[in-house]
């Protein structure tokens, strides 16, 4: 009988580690951690009027963001924009545990890449306006962060994943050993290594769009005829400080500050360029949807542009509403519709936008 017992015992100590292998711990680099909660944000594009906003919109997890502004509305044309996040690819991956850890490694995790340009017609020239950015930003409650916070909830189960384990070993190594204690102790091995993969996986797919976050970009914007005819003016350098505080399950309001240098008067553009500084504050709060994914979002924002400085910062809208829509895996419809400055700064115009994001995820560098 005991003969019999070993082989059987042999059986369920290999069908069980093998079960245990099978299951995965949460992944070691980032782009595993990666979100669809957002639309995404190129802060490039702020910098050169591809959004009309004044707001910077912190940027999410994903790792890729493409947008696009395909529909023309008054003197702006089409354009489009990409940013990268590089510690969220994998060409440069970041070791989850670094950034769990270390608070800089959060920052340096989450900096970001940003180009955008799009076309302008002034004074019945064609314009191209071309911008580039840095940013990042760090949550304030680092348990909203998707990488910590599943962190945290496969760390949770970890005491009694590993006392059930010890279980199941004891259970073999039992004299004689049992098979139906051996049995009971590899079903609930099992049953832990699928609670904690599952606390983990729960934690990624209900990370809040509207966590509590601050957020720094540094940019510098361009302007050159399309022609080729004519010099390469600055549509300035900028610096911009912005903050999402989380305003309940659904809402969030946000809040820009940025400050810009050296920015050239539109107005001036084909004579003698002068160029002008100025400070622009801006604010949007924004209600999500009921569903926990939130892929509808409506919102409302003002600003203080001046119409007496005709530079690119103050051509954003003064005031408008829109809603951010997710139609598939990844991909956004903007829809803006606002009052704005006209380049002479003589009046102001109504301004219809439609953007388009497209976050690709971690496809486009899948392992």
């Amino acid at each position: 009988m005991r003969l019999i017992r070993i082989p059987v015992a042999l059986l369920l100590t290999c069908t069980a580690t093998a079960a245990a292998s099978q299951s995965k711990d949460p992944p070691p680099t980032l782009d595993g951690y990666l979100t669809d909660v957002t639309g995404g944000q190129v802060s490039a594009g702020n910098l050169v009027g591809l959004s009309q906003s004044a707001i910077t919109q912190i940027q999410t997890s994903q790792d890729l963001v493409v947008a696009l502004k395909p529909f023309t509305s008054g003197s702006t044309k089409g354009g489009y924009g990409l940013a990268i996040t590089p510690a969220r690819t994998t060409i440069t991956p970041m070791s989850a545990l670094s950034y769990h850890k270390y608070w800089y490694m959060r920052l340096l995790g989450a900096t970001t890449l940003s180009y955008a340009e799009t076309s302008a017609t002034i004074s019945s020239k064609d314009y191209q306006k071309y911008g580039v950015s840095i940013d990042t930003s760090y949550y304030t409650e680092p348990s909203d962060d998707p990488v910590i916070g599943a962190d945290l909830a496969f760390a949770a189960c970890k005491p009694g994943r590993e006392k059930a384990k010890e279980d199941f070993n004891k259970a073999i190594d039992a004299d004689p050993p049992d098979p139906v204690k051996i049995a009971a102790a590899k079903k609930a091995w099992e049953a832990f290594e699928k609670k904690c993969i599952d606390d983990y996986r729960e934690k990624v797919e209900k990370t809040r769009w509207n966590a509590s976050r601050v957020s720094l970009s540094v940019g510098s914007g361009w302007i050159k005829p399309e022609s080729g005819a004519g010099s390469k003016e600055s549509l300035g350098n900028s610096v911009t400080l912005g903050g999402i505080l989380r305003l309940g399950d659904q809402g969030a309001g946000y809040i820009s500050l940025r400050r810009s240098a050296h920015e050239v008067d539109l107005t001036t553009l084909g004579t003698s360029p002068t160029y002008k500084s100025s400070s622009l504050a801006a604010a949007r709060f924004t209600y999500g949807s009921k569903d926990e994914n939130g892929g509808l979002k409506f919102l409302g924002e003002i600003s203080n542009a001046d119409k007496t400085k005709s530079t690119e910062s103050n051509s954003v809208f003064r005031y408008a509403v829109g809603l951010d829509k997710r139609v598939g895996k990844g991909l956004w419809l903007e829809f803006r519709l606002g009052r704005n400055h006209t380049v002479d700064g003589t009046s102001s115009q109504t301004t219809s936008l439609l953007n388009i994001n497209f976050a690709p995820s971690s496809g486009l560098f899948s392992k």
